[in-house]
């Protein structure tokens, strides 16, 4: 069966479609964890299909985001989300095996940033992100994080959404050490819906 492709682009789409005929479907933009408050009108900008890329600006670590101290980003981003009520892509901390991300387990020289970067860490906050954007109620949310084995959101239910969840690595790791591979930081299959091969120009989706 054939698969319809949906041609993205990071940028402005109008003047894309003007220097190439082609015209794109997804729109894609990076967030910081400040960014909270404007994700309605982000995800309204990116229309008709949304990909917001989650990025810390090293405003919070991935074991505080599992620990739950992000949890008030996290939900404003699923109420933006369920508010918009269609398809969109949500990319958490990507290329996580890059030394340049501040959320990357390694540094440059391949010397460890610690326990609140570990790929542990990584993985926790991933699936926290991952169940948050879903949505669903309480009950149920709190049995999955409390299945990885991370603190619960409260009795409060959250609108479910049509979120499709990235993970996208580098294709190698930089470092290139077996400790910042990109399995290293694979969350398990429940918490990702699309997997992104990642060149120096292009971010290909494919299912996961």
């Amino acid at each position: 069966e054939a698969r319809k492709i949906h041609l993205g682009i990071v940028g402005h789409p109008g003047r894309f479609a003007g220097q190439t005929g082609q015209r794109s479907t997804i729109r894609h933009n990076f967030v910081g964890w400040h960014q909270g408050q404007a994700f309605p009108r982000i995800l309204a900008n990116l229309r008709p299909i949304p990909m917001v890329a989650l990025k810390t600006g090293g405003a919070i670590t991935p074991l505080a985001i599992a620990q739950g101290r992000g949890d008030s980003f996290l939900f404003q981003l699923n109420s933006a989300l369920a508010e918009f009520g269609d398809l969109a892509y949500v990319r958490p901390l990507p290329e996580m095996n890059g030394h340049w991300n501040d959320y990357c387990a390694f540094n440059r020289d391949g010397s460890s940033r610690g326990p609140r970067n570990s790929t542990a860490a990584y993985r926790k906050a991933f699936a926290r992100i991952a169940v948050i954007a879903r949505g669903g109620p309480a009950r149920q949310v709190n049995g999955k994080l409390r299945r990885l084995g991370l603190p619960a959101i409260g009795e409060t239910d959250l609108p479910t959404t049509h979120a499709r969840i990235v993970w996208n690595p580098q294709g190698y790791g930089a470092p290139d050490i077996p400790g910042n591979s990109a399995k290293a930081y694979y969350p398990g299959g429940a918490y990702v819906d699309v997997v992104a091969n990642e060149s120096p120009l292009t971010i290909t989706l494919m299912q996961a």
